[in-house]
């Protein structure tokens, strides 16, 4: 599992890579892995025909259109979106990438959704609308896309005709923003984020990392290595 980007502890926008390797020892789960080119918050990361993709966010001059692409040595430029946007979500359905939600220069959060088709190396508006919000994870197992928000889940699936439609899911134990989810099987994992009531929650909750596993959810006994909000991660 990789975690890349984000801001850290001091609120510094951060270009830092983790890799996490559950067969590894307790002490040696996280490393650190190669910086990306471009320091980013708020970006997506995805994997597709294994490379790892690492998608738009905010950069030092605002919303970013930007994409780098792991290829198993280093970072390479890829492909930019047609929109620039940030706090916004990615899953990969059907050897395809979708960009859906988010913010941008424009102060929108109804954007819409972008897919990427590696055989064409472009990015494609298409008309579906995803939920008005950002900071929201996104999570693919099977044919179905997983979103979660603040509190709730949404499932992302085609209906009869083919077309996307959302589906309510289960509620987060906590109200957090700024995470990301990672789906691996059935369990869908939560990293990073900051409560809703910093007031009543110290320091420690940007470290919390929390997975759901058929209808329970449990803290994983190995935090993340280092605090984190608006972050990405993916499975690799």
């Amino acid at each position: 599992m990789w975690v890349i980007g984000g801001k850290d502890g001091a609120g510094r926008i951060t270009n830092t890579v983790f890799v996490y390797n559950p067969n590894a020892s307790a002490r040696e789960r996280w490393r650190c892995g190669t910086p990306m080119n471009h320091a980013r918050h708020g970006l997506c990361a995805a994997v597709l025909e294994g490379k790892l993709y690492a998608i738009g966010g905010t950069d030092a001059e605002g919303a970013s259109d930007r994409v780098e692409v792991w290829n198993g040595e280093a970072w390479e430029l890829g492909k930019s979106m047609i929109v620039k946007r940030t706090d916004f979500s990615v899953g990969v359905l059907e050897q395809q990438l979708y960009a859906v939600g988010g913010d941008g220069e424009c102060r929108s959060m109804n954007f819409p959704v972008e897919c990427y088709i590696p055989e064409r190396d472009r990015w494609t508006a298409v008309g579906t609308r995803a939920s008005q919000s950002i900071r929201r994870g996104v999570g693919v197992a099977g044919n179905v896309l997983y979103s979660a928000g603040e509190t709730g889940f949404s499932c992302l699936r085609r209906n009869l005709r083919g077309l996307l439609s959302w589906n309510r899911g289960p509620e987060l134990p906590i109200s957090i923003e700024g995470f990301d989810v990672v789906v691996d099987c059935t369990q869908l994992y939560i990293i990073g984020g900051v409560p809703d009531d910093e007031t009543a929650t110290n320091f420690w909750r940007f470290n919390t990392t929390e997975n759901y596993d058929r209808g329970n959810w449990r803290p994983l006994l190995s935090p993340l290595g280092s605090p984190r909000y608006d972050v990405k991660a993916a499975l690799l």
